[in-house]
């Protein structure tokens, strides 16, 4: 009996050893700081972006006389009386914290809003980055939380981003830190060196992955509750709205009828089968450019006919994390015109980091 199961334990013991192996490769080999370093330049940018767009409606977002009153948001935060809301009648407190619900002077927001656009210039260039990206991630969610009609999904995937991006070194490359280090370390007469990979780069990269799995995974599998998603005409409703979509395709419903079914049928199976298949697929080195590529596709896609661009840019800054350091350096020194023998243009990630 004895000689029967030592093959067996032979085998528990070599799954338990790979099992360990591969979890500390996954997560904790050094990385290369570049790829979080360059979601955090995208990150700033769309920060930028969507935040100098609010300042001149900033007073009717988050002021006292906002869109949602001082009085208005305090019912939300207690839980008013909603029969809809359950048996008892009441709704449940929301949890949501602010820093505008103690900054109430109308100089006093402009004041504080304009140091929070400086954070996020700050995160942007890399001065001071990880303080940077702490005071971002907190003006950030105080804004979404005081003026809470405008949260959707754009502002959930920059929340994550900045999570994340707290606990990275952000500034070790591509920032003013970095330059900062780098001149210090001339004016002393020491040798300056690449940036370090360090193993919290690759957990935060790591973490950045799995989080946007989960939500193209969750996004496919809603979808599917949807009738529209169902009989194949709910890419070609949305083709249809045109009122805030850049480009104006509702041309397309003097086409013929077969060619009306097939663009949305062929729509809505490619955004299903992309985005049922990201979390499943995506770990496959051959299959990750095709994957990228096709994520690159439906955000431009969603950007040019919903009009939803900064979304559609948030959700690409995510798949980012999906490109290999040497690949961003690669397109940065072909950017300056530098030469790079060592760099592939390849889309691949490194051992660090798959």
């Amino acid at each position: 009996m004895k000689t029967l199961l030592q093959p067996a334990w032979r085998y528990v013991a070599e799954l338990y050893r790979a099992s360990v192996t591969g979890w500390d490769r996954f997560w904790f080999t050094p990385a290369d700081p570049t790829t979080l370093a360059m979601i955090r330049i995208a990150t700033g940018l769309i920060l930028l972006y969507v935040y100098v767009s609010c300042g001149p409606a900033i007073s009717s977002l988050i002021g006292a006389e906002a869109w949602i009153d001082d009085q208005a948001m305090g019912q939300i935060r207690a839980g008013v009386s909603n029969p809809a809301a359950g048996e008892d009648g009441a709704s449940h407190s929301w949890w949501g914290h602010s820093l505008w619900f103690y900054v109430r002077n109308p100089a006093a927001i402009n004041w504080v809003y304009a140091g929070f656009l400086a954070a996020i210039l700050c995160m942007l260039v890399g001065l001071r980055s990880r303080t940077a990206c702490v005071l971002v991630w907190i003006g950030h969610l105080s804004f979404i939380h005081r003026s809470h009609t405008t949260w959707f999904g754009l502002d959930v995937i920059l929340a994550m981003l900045l999570l994340y991006l707290m606990f990275g070194p952000t500034g070790d490359t591509l920032s003013v830190d970095r330059l900062l280090r780098d001149r210090r370390k001339r004016r002393a007469g020491e040798s300056v060196t690449p940036p370090v990979p360090s193993w919290s780069a690759n957990v935060v990269i790591r973490m950045i992955q799995i989080h946007l799995c989960i939500i193209y995974l969750c996004a496919g599998l809603a979808k599917l509750q949807g009738e529209m998603w169902w009989d194949g005409t709910a890419i070609w409703h949305v083709l249809m709205i045109g009122d805030l979509a850049p480009v104006d395709v509702r041309w397309m419903a003097q086409l013929p009828y077969w060619c009306v079914d097939l663009v949305s049928t062929v729509g809505v199976a490619a955004t299903l089968a992309f985005e049922i298949s990201f979390v499943f697929l995506i770990w496959n080195r051959m299959l990750r450019p095709l994957l990228l590529l096709a994520a690159v596709a439906l955000h431009v896609g969603i950007g040019v006919f919903m009009g939803l661009d900064a979304f559609a840019a948030a959700m690409l800054t995510a798949c980012l994390s999906f490109v290999a350091p040497e690949s961003l350096r690669w397109f940065l020194d072909s950017i300056r015109g530098k030469s790079s023998e060592t760099l592939s243009p390849g889309i691949r990630v490194p051992q660090s980091t798959d």
